[in-house]
């Protein structure tokens, strides 16, 4: 599941923001989370699609945290939403590394599309599960890879989704294991090699490899392996 953090701001303000973006993004998970501190390192722990600042006072007292968030996640959409301020202050926003500043109050539609702009730009695409580069993975359990039609098992599947959402993050093979035979499994990693390394074979003849072992940390998808373009929609 693709999620989003909201931090600072009310229970009910974020309520309303994630009814709103739920109408357009229906597997966009959005966390409230208040605490600033928190909020970094849930940001840095599970990279999320898109951050929100909610500012419930002063803009200026949230500078500091925009800069230490931005220093976690320098890719991450941030958009800031917050009621009017100065033009200084939506300035400072800016150079300290948000990328928008949304009223809390503006028409729902118009918040969608805005979010859409940037999440679009993060290589986000709501109507399939993946969508990177030159691979291509759509809900229907049909991959492509530059063209190529490959055929996956259910486990295949779902292993390669997970990687997929976590893009360039490493996923242990506890959590993979997890993903592709329940929580209830208990049997060793040989397994999951052995799906692995099936899985490399069908995705790519020769290297490099699309999947790739970090050792000590688990697998990760290497979208820099991929030569299409990155915003390519599936239709």
């Amino acid at each position: 599941m693709r999620t989003a953090v909201a931090v600072g701001g009310t229970c009910d303000a974020c309520d309303r923001l994630s009814l709103i973006l739920r109408i357009r993004w229906s597997d966009l998970q959005l966390s409230h989370i208040s605490d600033g501190r928190e909020a970094l390192e849930a940001i840095a722990r599970d990279n999320p699609s898109i951050v929100f600042l909610c500012p419930d006072g002063s803009f200026v007292l949230w500078s500091d945290w925009i800069v230490e968030a931005r220093a976690r996640s320098p890719v991450t959409p941030l958009l800031i939403v917050g009621e009017e301020s100065s033009c200084a202050d939506r300035i400072l926003a800016f150079e300290l590394g948000a990328d928008d500043w949304l009223q809390p109050n503006c028409v729902p539609m118009e918040l969608i599309a805005r979010v859409n702009i940037w999440l679009r730009r993060a290589g986000y695409d709501s109507r399939e599960p993946g969508n990177r580069d030159g691979l291509r993975i759509y809900r229907s359990h049909r991959v492509d890879v530059n063209g190529r039609a490959v055929k996956l098992s259910p486990r295949e599947y779902r292993i390669l989704c997970h990687l997929a959402e976590r893009e360039r993050t490493p996923v242990s093979t506890d959590e993979l294991l997890s993903t592709a035979w329940g929580d209830t499994y208990e049997g060793d990693s040989q397994l999951l090699r052995q799906t692995i390394r099936r899985l490399r074979q069908k995705l790519s003849d020769e290297p490099p490899q699309l999947i790739l072992n970090q050792r000590g940390a688990g697998y990760m998808l290497d979208a820099a392996c991929r030569v299409d373009d990155r915003l390519a929609a599936c239709r």
